[in-house]
């Protein structure tokens, strides 16, 4: 099942009177981002207007050629609001007015003769692919991507940091990989949307023949947790596992159990260090990008134990 994202967008804009400089009289609240454009021929933006003191309000919306300075798009709403509030949507058409030059959103919010501007600007959805190695100990910020305003100010980009991004998968003492180790930050106040996101193994060995494919990959669905602006992994949807041998399926094979890990299968530890693996997050964030995420297997051993699972084994036959 594929995961939707949904968009949240949140615009406060306070007005503050001359006589009564400090009070905010209304919130402009909206439940939804603009984002670039990918093929959607317009935009609805479901806004709802919220006043501490019932007014006459005049909000006027307009779209602006960037590049040019020229005026594409402007629709007005102006209205007595009452204290429980009102909603009304603008239909913006970004996909005819979107291009390269890029698009000014401009709000004008009127209140007893005084006015108020923000705005912010956007470009066309371009798909990205980021490396989190190749940010390590840094961040990648997206720009221009939606638009989004907080606290009075349009907010048009996100910020991925990865200043303490673990690319180390560890073993527990089950022997199932554990995906929480793996983990970046997202210092936002939302919960990070995304499409989809997979761990990927290039399954060379073999090491997990009834898992779904990819190519030559084994792919496992993971949910992405936004904890403390923190993003970690689990697994998202059950898969089987065979007690006997820990060989791991999504689907029910005799003798197989239900289970929300990922088991390394008995004997085939080495086999899976060998193969690359990584976590792809698909369309993260409002900005819809991709994030690989590569992993390296940190798996203690024991010291003494089973030869293909130990650093010391005994071996040897029946002396006569």
């Amino acid at each position: 099942m594929k995961f939707k994202r949904k968009m949240l967008f949140i615009l406060t804009l306070p007005i503050l009177l001359s006589a009564t400089p400090h009070k905010i009289l209304y919130s402009f609240t909206s439940t939804n981002v603009l984002s670039k454009v990918n093929g959607d021929s317009n935009k609805t933006l479901d806004l709802f207007i919220k006043p501490i003191i019932p007014a006459n309000y005049t909000i006027v919306s307009k779209l602006y050629n960037e590049a040019h300075n020229t005026l594409v798009f402007a629709n007005t709403f102006s209205e007595y609001v009452e204290k429980e509030g009102t909603n009304y949507s603008i239909n913006y058409p970004l996909y005819m007015r979107l291009n390269s030059d890029g698009l000014r959103f401009q709000f004008e919010v009127t209140l007893n003769n005084k006015t108020t501007v923000t705005s912010g600007v956007i470009y066309p959805y371009i798909k990205n692919t980021i490396d989190a190695i190749q940010y390590k100990d840094s961040s990648y910020i997206s720009e221009n991507a939606f638009i989004k305003v907080e606290t009075n100010k349009i907010v048009t980009s996100e910020t991925f940091n990865f200043d303490n991004y673990n690319e180390y998968l560890a073993k527990e003492a089950d022997n199932s990989i554990d995906f929480s180790t793996v983990k970046f930050n997202f210092p936002h106040n939302y919960d990070l949307p995304y499409l989809k996101a997979e761990y990927r193994i290039k399954d060379y060995n073999n090491v997990y023949p009834f898992l779904r494919h990819i190519k030559n990959e084994a792919v496992v669905e993971l949910n992405c947790i936004t904890k403390n602006k923190e993003i970690t992994f689990e697994i998202k949807e059950d898969l089987y596992v065979k007690y006997d041998t820990l060989e791991m399926s999504a689907n029910k094979l005799k003798g197989s159990i239900k289970t929300k890990k990922l088991f390394i299968p008995i004997g085939k530890q080495d086999l899976l260090e060998e193969n690359d693996s990584y976590i792809l997050i698909s369309e993260a964030g409002y900005s819809a990008i991709d994030i690989k995420l590569p992993l390296t297997y940190y798996f203690d051993r024991p010291i003494i134990g089973l030869c293909y699972e130990s650093n010391y084994c005994i071996s040897g036959g029946i002396r006569e």
